[in-house]
C-alpha cells in the first residue's frame, strides 16, 4: 500500500518522516515547499 499525506504545516513535514522511519515503513518521498507539501510512505 501507499500512503500520500497532504499538508501544510511546516514542521509535519519534518516530522512525517521521522515517523515512518521510527515504525520502519519506506519513505517514497517529501516533495513540495514548507507550507503546501506532498509526503509518500509505502507501507
Amino acid at each position: 500500500d501507499v500512503i500520500e499525506v497532504l499538508g501544510t504545516h511546516p514542521a509535519s513535514k519534518k516530522e512525517i518522516p521521522m515517523a515512518v522511519e521510527a515504525l520502519k515503513l519506506k519513505l517514497l518521498s517529501v516533495e513540495g515547499a514548507d507550507t503546501d507539501w506532498t509526503i509518500r510512505i509505502r507501507r
